[in-house]
């Protein structure tokens, strides 16, 4: 006989008994005897914190870095050209319009938001 028991919705804990965790494949609550409810817990948890603790793993973070050394490259040769540099024309007529809106204060995030909205028209075939 075991200790365990699983206690589905509508029904009643057992006296003595004490929620240890809930099961999402039974769709119900696992109790053990109210001393032994809270070490199961415990146990529970440091199992799942050891496993997600490497997460991402080693592996994943030389992946994700080459990722973006690849991805900075390219838009490195797509920028070097120039093509997508604003002109001091198209600066002065975006600062104007600022500054007619009242978003002046942070002008050179504004300008960067700008620039990438060009970059992914040019990406998209748009007209710029």
């Amino acid at each position: 006989m075991s200790i365990r028991r699983i206690i589905y919705e509508g029904e009643r804990i057992p006296t003595g008994y004490g929620i240890a965790y809930f099961d999402f494949w039974k769709d119900g609550l696992v109790c053990y005897p109210i001393p032994l409810n809270i070490l199961i817990r415990s146990l529970r948890i440091l199992r799942l914190w050891i496993i997600c603790i490497g997460y991402p793993s080693k592996w994943e973070r030389s992946l994700l870095a080459a990722y973006h050394l690849g991805r900075r490259s390219v838009w490195k040769e797509i920028e070097a050209p120039g093509i997508f540099v604003l002109t001091e024309e198209q600066k002065k007529l975006l600062l104007a319009a600022l500054r007619e809106t009242g978003f002046d204060d942070n002008v050179e995030a504004l300008m960067e938001m700008a620039r990438t909205y060009i970059l992914i028209q040019a990406a998209r075939g748009g007209q710029v």
